[in-house]
């Protein structure tokens, strides 16, 4: 465990980095309350503090109070130093956040099941975390894909146009969908069909910009925004999308099966409602066109919806 020991007491304060040290934890030390501050308000701060509360500048309970006011995760477990002993000074540093006492002078067996007591909190809260993590996570994204889901995209989405009003920066949307999933299910499995699903998202996942966002929109459709692409900027993305889907088969059952996407392009600018539901619109009836084409190609929506008209991809 990483320990860090603050104590303006340099004897003391090496007495307790031999003991941790022999029971083979990471020990950091900092001989007052600036020095312990500034090493546990870093990202890789140490899981476990043990603070003297007498030390010049900030004392441990003031140290305790500024870590508890990060707010943060991982965890971070204080053990207070102390010869206090009043039922006021405990109750105060239990209100300032302070997880357990140590009374001076320490007694190492003591010390070591405090420790020991502490790791297992510390456990504790960790797998409490992963937990927490793992729901978020199955809340906001595709289960097969690991994509973000429909409703998270449609969020990613959201704020892009409302972010493109105020900059009044240009925003490009496509619409993509998996070709001919259906004779994949029917000749090798659904899932085979799935793994096509999986790569295809994996291929898109890579080839985007980091700041772009793709998502699965629906059973074989993802929906993919990119901040400040024009029409024909986010025409000719999708034209790169689409030729790394179909640079390399997929392996199902030892044969080597083509994968092909078609994908309706649609921008702010041309679609002129420009809200969520007119973008995706646009650019689900190009997704139509580009499919009664011929499929394994893309299509930018050129009108608005109700009259809509839809261009073939022109790259000079």
């Amino acid at each position: 465990m990483r320990i860090l020991i603050a104590d303006d007491d340099p004897v003391h304060r090496r007495i307790l980095e031999i003991l941790l040290s022999k029971w083979k934890h990471d020990v950091t030390t900092a001989a007052d309350g600036e020095q312990a501050w500034a090493i546990l308000e870093r990202e890789d701060a140490p899981e476990l503090a043990i603070l003297d509360w007498r030390m010049p500048g900030i004392d441990g309970l003031e140290v305790c109070r500024r870590v508890r006011a990060l707010m943060r995760t991982p965890y971070t477990y204080v053990m207070l130093m102390t010869v206090l002993r009043q039922r006021q000074d405990l109750l105060t540093g239990l209100d300032a956040g302070v997880d357990d006492y140590l009374a001076k002078p320490l007694d190492p067996p003591l010390l070591r099941a405090r420790l020991m007591m502490g790791q297992r909190i510390l456990d504790l809260q960790n797998k409490v975390t992963d937990a927490h993590e793992e729901l978020r996570f199955q809340a906001s994204n595709d289960q097969l894909t690991g994509l973000p889901n429909r409703a998270s995209v449609l969020a990613a989405l959201e704020r892009e146009i409302q972010r493109s009003r105020r900059q009044n920066d240009p925003l490009g949307v496509m619409l993509a969908e998996l070709d001919h999933i259906k004779s994949i299910n029917e000749k090798y499995s659904y899932v085979a069909g799935d793994r096509a699903l999986i790569e295809v998202a994996r291929r898109f996942t890579l080839s985007i910009r980091i700041y772009d966002s793709v998502g699965r929109f629906g059973g074989r459709e993802f929906l993919i925004v990119l901040p400040g692409c024009d029409a024909q900027t986010t025409l000719k993305q999708a034209e790169r999308l689409r030729e790394t889907v179909a640079s390399e088969p997929l392996d199902l059952a030892g044969e080597a099966v083509p994968l092909s996407v078609s994908i309706g392009v649609a921008s702010a600018g041309l679609c002129l409602a420009g809200d969520a539901a007119a973008l995706i619109l646009a650019a689900s009836e190009a997704l139509r066109k580009a499919k009664r084409a011929g499929r394994n190609r893309v299509q930018l929506f050129a009108g608005e919806p109700g009259g809509l008209e839809v261009q073939a991809l022109k790259i000079s």
